[in-house]
């Protein structure tokens, strides 16, 4: 289960989360864990380290976002716009990718082996 302060100021838009992340650097690692975000506008989001497992993402808009060391294991996000996201050491097994658009993301450092390609749906 998510915590209802984070899924509340990420709810209010990618500006006022981004100043609410600059402005909370103790809190490490947000955690959206589950939570419903299809379709949402997460354009250029700072989503470092955030723990978005098991969430729902489809069809969100994740361009440009900072995707650095999240956790998306088993997030569904099927039709997802990705594009110039930045995907480096992002956890994805179990992720749902398919339709999800990823051009020129940057994924430096991303280790995903061969057999957990075939996980990632």
């Amino acid at each position: 289960m998510a915590n209802e302060e984070h899924l509340q100021i990420i709810r209010r838009g990618v500006d006022v989360w981004n100043e609410w992340r600059q402005k909370n650097r103790e809190i490490r690692e947000p955690d959206l864990r589950g939570e419903k975000l299809c379709g949402a506008n997460l354009r250029g989001a700072i989503l470092y380290k955030a723990n978005l497992t098991r969430a729902i993402l489809a069809g969100a808009n994740l361009r440009g976002a900072s995707l650095i060391k999240a956790n998306l294991s088993n997030a569904d996000l099927g039709g997802a716009d990705l594009r110039w996201a930045q995907i480096i050491g992002t956890k994805l097994l179990g992720t749902t990718l398919t339709g999800s658009r990823v051009y020129v993301a940057s994924n430096i450092g991303q280790k995903v082996l061969l057999e957990d390609m075939e996980r990632i749906r």
